[in-house]
């Protein structure tokens, strides 16, 4: 386990339990959709999950987007950009 793996675990599991479920759900989802995940761990048994049809690539593109938004500002950009590519294929 990588430094930076055992920080991020470490500070979720220390939150986990004051977490919302719907939080834990989505967490646990986001991880059933990787390989590994629920080859022996049973997680898909113990939460609702969903099938978001996401890979190594999507989800990396996806915490690196959660970790550059810094405030408001920011998702209203993001928002502005998915807004514009999807009105556009209309």
């Amino acid at each position: 386990m990588t430094k930076e793996l055992d920080k991020a675990l470490s500070e979720l599991m220390s939150w986990w339990q004051s977490e919302t479920q719907e939080f834990r759900d989505l967490v646990v989802s986001l991880l059933c959709e990787l390989p590994g995940a629920d080859d022996e761990y049973r997680l898909s048994e113990l939460f609702v999950t969903t099938d978001y049809h996401c890979g190594w690539k999507e989800i990396d593109m996806l915490g690196r987007l959660l970790m550059a938004i810094n405030n408001k500002e920011d998702v209203e950009k993001v928002s502005e950009r998915i807004l514009e590519i999807e009105e556009g294929n209309e």
